[in-house]
């Protein structure tokens, strides 16, 4: 076609190629500007060849991916693969490869977003119910970003890719990581209720509460609040970190022989999707151990003196101000 009195080579697009009656374009018919009507048919050639609906990049590299159905046995399977994979003669710089099980349709995509959001629900309305809050059922998954930082950094360390295999991993990880978390958090409550029964704060002091926590003693006194919560919290830490790293231990230890590659043949095939998950349930777990004993117990020192804060402000609104204790009674004697 001259454009600009240049002869070019025009591409056309279109999504419903399949249902254009090319015949009808061809028959069209356009003016000149002597006013004399040429065929279009005339002018132009037409033909039709299939392309990429759409353009995929992996590595800085464009990927076609090529999906077929094979009946038979998994290693029937890969000893067909790896004879296609060998006969393929390609150009420099193109790559033929087996990514069974690295990838997933945009269905299998949503379906795993669907499968991982409804388990956070559910995990959060279960919190919820057992520690009958809202507050702690969400410092309770922050043990989940934690695990997510290991699952990063292991995939990153080990270079293997994160598959459709690890995301499914994903969801085994967030049901375990919170339980240390459960824990933890379920132990600076017992301690704050045994400390409480010790000193003999009364209703007016302490909420007489079944479940009570570090945000109930906001009508102490500062300093005494302070200190009761730091030994709770401590005690709490000291009491979980044994059953915590066994709990965690094993798991893992239990996940090693995942990792253990018996051949060679193993790379590549359907092995790597336990070696994947035992990754991601590995990483997770570690990096949510460690995290969780370290930053948990003073991330629950903040929430609790966020509590006090939030509570002595609606005692306030509602016209009443904040009780306090100004010593704890004696304890009586026989």
């Amino acid at each position: 076609m001259l454009i600009d009195g240049e002869d070019r080579r025009v591409q056309l697009a279109f999504a419903d190629a399949d249902k254009i009656q090319y015949e009808q374009v061809m028959d069209r018919t356009l003016t000149t500007r002597q006013g004399r009507r040429v065929r279009l048919g005339e002018l132009i050639t037409l033909q039709t060849r299939p392309v990429l609906g759409s353009i995929q990049r992996q590595d800085q590299r464009y990927t076609l991916q090529i999906n077929w159905e094979y009946i038979g046995t998994d290693a029937m399977r890969q000893r067909y693969i790896q004879e296609v994979l060998a006969g393929i003669r390609l150009p420099y710089g193109y790559t033929a490869e087996d990514v069974s099980g690295q990838s997933l349709t945009r269905e299998e995509e949503e379906q795993m977003r669907t499968v991982l959001w409804v388990t956070l629900l559910f995990i959060f309305m279960t919190l919820a119910v057992l520690f009958e809050s809202f507050t702690l059922p969400l410092l309770t998954l922050l043990g989940i970003p934690m695990a997510l930082t290991g699952v990063a950094a292991i995939f990153w360390a080990a270079r293997m890719p994160f598959d459709s295999s690890a995301r499914i991993g994903l969801v085994l990880l967030f049901g375990v990581v919170v339980n240390n978390a459960i824990l933890l958090i379920n132990r600076f409550r017992l301690q704050v209720r045994e400390l409480v029964a010790e000193r003999g704060y009364g209703p007016e002091q302490v909420p007489a509460k079944a479940r009570l926590g570090g945000s109930d003693l906001w009508r102490l006194p500062a300093a005494e609040r302070l200190g009761l919560l730091r030994r709770a919290v401590g005690d709490g830490v000291g009491i979980q970190l044994r059953s915590i790293l066994l709990t965690s231990g094993t798991t893992i230890a239990g996940l090693l022989p995942l990792l253990v590659r018996l051949t060679d043949e193993g790379a590549g095939s359907g092995r790597d999707i336990w070696e994947n998950l035992a990754l991601t349930s590995i990483g997770g777990l570690i990096s949510s151990t460690l995290l969780i004993l370290g930053a948990l117990p003073a991330l629950y020192f903040v929430f609790a003196r966020l509590g006090w804060a939030l509570a002595r402000l609606a005692a306030r609104l509602r016209g009443r101000s904040p009780e306090r204790a100004t010593a704890a009674p004696a304890p009586e004697t026989a």
